[in-house]
């Protein structure tokens, strides 16, 4: 049987354009699983404000609780953010996650010529893991990356991170990130920001995670155009995606970053992906790729 080489199956695949190749909208993705399955939220709607809360008594009379809330925002005031307290012994650990993805670009609004903006970006990141018994066992992180126009997902020009964690091993209690960015973007193009805050936690403790980046058009910056002096800040403004979606699983998003390109073909080879759960890496895995990437994301 004559083998596609990778070599083959790259030219094959430089030949197929996705319909939906890029992140047009903002997505989220944000869910809560509860500890022994009391209560698992799937996919939340969109702005998310959600708290949940359960109690009862174990089979020993013992009471236990946990109580959580999850927020997601995109665009001018974006946010990612869970927190979460659990009391009690369950058999199983809480789980939240918030993650929002979105674009942005800066925009004309007088008719200036120039094209480049000079641009302020603002991170922010906390997170703490706090214990409230001897039991305790909780790990947390908030993540913020920010994309340059046209720069590859893999590739952040922005990639700031906090984390915490209560474990055997020693507690880390509390961290956090924030740092100011001073760059120069292109106008009318677009690029990517995504923001994460993720907790799993035990028994008896408490935790807190989120991720906020801000842009802003430097106030201070000047330029001269025909003999006048103008602000960027009034003629010049940064939008940022119009819609937010749902997060939908794209089998052929290999890698998981919300685009089909290089790089998931790329994995899809090297891990000699089972695509159609066979057992074995074969011509019909191939074939099944293919379809599906040529088809697009959602």
């Amino acid at each position: 049987m004559k083998v596609l080489t990778a070599a083959a199956l790259l030219s094959l695949i430089a030949l197929i354009t996705p319909a939906k190749g890029q992140v047009a909208n903002a997505w989220y993705n944000a869910w809560i699983v509860a500890p022994d399955g009391q209560f698992d939220s799937g996919f939340l709607n969109v702005p998310v404000f959600g708290s949940w809360g359960y109690s009862d008594v174990d089979q020993f009379g013992n009471s236990r609780s946990f109580d959580a809330d999850v927020m997601t925002a995109g665009g001018q005031s974006p946010q990612a953010d869970v927190q979460a307290a659990v009391t009690g012994g369950f058999t199983s650990a809480l789980a939240l996650h918030a993650q929002v993805r979105y674009l942005y670009h800066v925009s004309a609004v007088a008719g200036s010529t120039r094209t480049a903006v000079p641009v302020v970006i603002r991170a922010r990141g906390d997170v703490s893991a706090t214990r409230t018994g001897s039991g305790a066992g909780a790990s947390v992180s908030a993540v913020a990356k920010v994309f340059m126009p046209g720069a590859s997902s893999l590739n952040p020009f922005i990639h700031e991170g906090a984390s915490a964690g209560l474990s055997g091993g020693g507690d880390i209690t509390q961290d956090s990130f924030s740092i100011v960015h001073s760059t120069v973007l292109p106008v009318g193009q677009s690029g990517l920001v995504e923001i994460v805050a993720h907790a799993t936690l035990s028994t008896d403790c408490e935790i807190s995670a989120t991720a906020d980046p801000t842009f802003l058009i430097d106030p201070d910056a000047t330029y001269i155009e025909n003999g006048k002096t103008f602000r960027y800040i009034d003629e010049f403004v940064i939008e940022y995606s119009p819609t937010i979606d749902q997060f939908v699983p794209c089998s052929p998003d290999i890698t998981g970053d919300g685009q089909l390109d290089f790089f998931d073909i790329s994995m899809f080879l090297t891990d000699r992906v089972d695509y159609n759960n066979d057992t074995v890496f074969d011509f019909f895995d191939i074939a099944s790729f293919l379809t599906e990437f040529s088809g697009g994301c959602p």
